[in-house]
């Protein structure tokens, strides 16, 4: 499966060749189910690194992993776990708010559509180029059936048949752009690119103690630490990528700069960590120095009975799936079941 394209999933944008050539008018073409307009509502963005929210719950965050992990194929539970807690990016803001949403619900697969907008499907051999019912995407790619409901995305965005849900801007969708010509910027703190035909704004990096900048290459624009240049062997987007700990507070690399955040900002409990790890030792904010969750050990999810079995920052924990409405643990998969995996 290729990870862009589940990437873009996440942000219900459906990458084509380009959006240039798809009709910008506010429908969502003939025989597409209807017409579809500007609709939704934008995650809140505030100050500190859960952009306004407290520290997050470790237990409620872990059984948002292991949902996602199991209703939308992409990434592994505690791959998707890391990223809730070490990252911050253009729809960050959704993410934490679709934590806070899963805390309530015991209802399998359901739940995820209820909170993400997103419904899959094991479907053997299908393809086709997204299509609109109503604010709804519905498509096929890669053997994997989907409906993404616009209105639930955490942005005001429209669906338009053969792109997804399309970002708006004062009720009109976000412009157009090339992206062989754009040329990446900060504006207003945030970092603008062009994604499939549309330009895309990040948040704004201020709001996490970040700077908006360009790459030591020039070759991209994200949100960087404020501090002196820094190296590690793995990097991303808003990334905390821990160098070392100095008290209660993780010292990170933040896209080749550096940048220090107290562990207690991120979640309940959280202190900063030092774990030996297969390759190097890792330091991160965290529970326990247990597991590191870089280690290729936690690649191959797997199942404890009903549960599956997670590195929860740095503490082995186990997620019930009957607790959260599944019938059970998928061993070959390691995911909760049913859901796409279970129709393989």
């Amino acid at each position: 499966m290729a990870p862009r394209f589940w990437a873009a999933l996440r942000r219900a944008l459906i990458p084509v060749v380009t959006l240039l050539a798809v009709p910008l008018a506010c429908t969502s073409g003939s025989g597409d189910g209807g017409a579809a307009s500007c609709g939704g509502v934008p995650a809140s963005e505030g100050a500190g690194w859960n952009l306004g929210r407290g520290p997050l719950d470790p237990k409620a965050a872990a059984r948002a992993a292991v949902y996602m992990a199991s209703c939308v194929p992409d990434d592994r539970p505690t791959s998707t776990l890391a990223g809730f807690y070490d990252t911050r990016r253009e729809g960050s803001a959704f993410d934490l708010d679709v934590i806070a949403c899963l805390s309530t619900k015991a209802t399998g697969c359901q739940a995820v559509a209820e909170c993400t907008g997103i419904t899959m499907h094991y479907q053997k051999g299908c393809s086709s180029q997204p299509s609109c019912e109503g604010n709804t995407v519905v498509g096929c790619h890669d053997s994997l059936s989907y409906r993404v409901d616009c209105n639930k995305r955490g942005m005001v965005a429209q669906c338009v048949a053969g792109a997804g849900c399309v970002p708006c801007e004062g009720g009109a969708m976000a412009p157009t752009c090339d992206s062989q010509t754009f040329s990446m910027h900060c504006e207003d703190g945030r970092p603008l690119d062009c994604d499939d035909g549309h330009v895309v704004k990040g948040l704004r990096c201020a709001d996490v103690g970040l700077e908006c900048g360009t790459n030591s290459y020039g070759d991209y624009v994200s949100c960087f630490g404020a501090g002196a240049a820094c190296q590690t062997s793995s990097s991303g987007p808003g990334m905390l990528v821990g160098t070392g700990c100095a008290g209660a507070s993780l010292t990170a690399c933040v896209g080749g700069k550096s940048h220090s955040i107290a562990c207690s900002e991120i979640a309940a409990g959280f202190t900063c960590q030092t774990v030996p790890g297969s390759y190097e030792t890792a330091y991160l904010c965290g529970l326990a120095a247990e597991c590191n969750p870089e280690d290729e050990a936690w690649s191959n999810p797997k199942c404890d009975g009903n549960s599956v079995v997670v590195c929860n920052a740095g503490r082995i924990e186990k997620v019930d799936c009957l607790a959260l409405g599944f019938t059970g643990c998928a061993q070959q998969y390691g995911r909760c079941v049913p859901g796409p995996y279970s129709e393989i």
